[in-house]
């Protein structure tokens, strides 16, 4: 059984996104790595629906004042 097996299923991918992106970077890349060499597609995909800090700081003053009021 494959590690991506286990996220076939209906929200498995968000899990997977979720699991990656809140690891250590070195931890990251390991599993990048693995799901690379089973799935380039979904390592690709996972790749580009991670938050990074770059990626928020891209975002308008407006969703970040939003996103930031609801914060306690």
């Amino acid at each position: 059984m494959s590690m991506l097996d286990r996220y076939r299923k209906t929200g498995g991918f968000f899990q997977l996104v979720s699991l990656v992106e809140t690891c250590p970077p070195a931890k990251q890349e390991k599993f990048l790595e693995v799901i690379r060499g089973e799935s380039p597609a979904w390592a690709d995909a996972i790749k580009a629906k991670m938050l990074d800090i770059q990626k928020i700081y891209s975002w308008r003053d407006e969703t970040l004042a939003e996103i930031f009021g609801t914060l306690q």
